[in-house]
């Protein structure tokens, strides 16, 4: 057997033996705290709005979701966001009506997109001089300090 066709087949056989790759969102957090502000500083600034939202109406795959923004911290001064429904796994899902969370939005200005920045969230309120669990604490959601 020619060593091509052999190395093409171990590797073949490797690949199968494996276990599945990572998807593209998944995270792996960077070791130091200088790296996470970092990421966190990177993720604010390429973010098109970051708002602190309350769902209003819960997205289905046909209809997106409406959010009403408690706190505008970059983006427009609007009141209600209309956000698309997850595309992917690394979509935010926004839960049902009366759930709260910080979205970093991309898109805009009509429909908003939800990604899942994977980010210190202690690190976001540091950089957004704003800390949640204090200013408007989340349904279920306690940060660890």
């Amino acid at each position: 057997m020619n060593r091509r066709l052999l190395s093409g087949i171990l590797s073949a056989a490797v690949l199968a033996a494996c276990p599945v790759a990572a998807s593209a969102c998944d995270f792996v957090y960077p070791p130091s705290p200088e790296e996470r502000a970092a990421d966190a500083r990177r993720t604010i600034e390429g973010s098109s709005a970051i708002i602190d939202a309350e769902v209003i109406r819960a997205p289905t795959p046909d209809r997106p979701a409406l959010v009403r923004a408690v706190r505008v911290f970059k983006g427009p001064q609007q009141d209600i966001f209309e956000i698309a429904a997850p595309r992917t796994s690394c979509d935010i899902g926004m839960g049902g009506v009366g759930s709260r969370q910080r979205l970093f939005l991309t898109g805009g200005p009509d429909l908003w997109f939800a990604p899942d920045t994977g980010t210190d969230p202690v690190h976001e309120d540091r950089l957004l001089g704003s800390d949640r669990n204090r200013d408007w604490p989340f349904v279920g959601v306690s940060l660890v300090r």
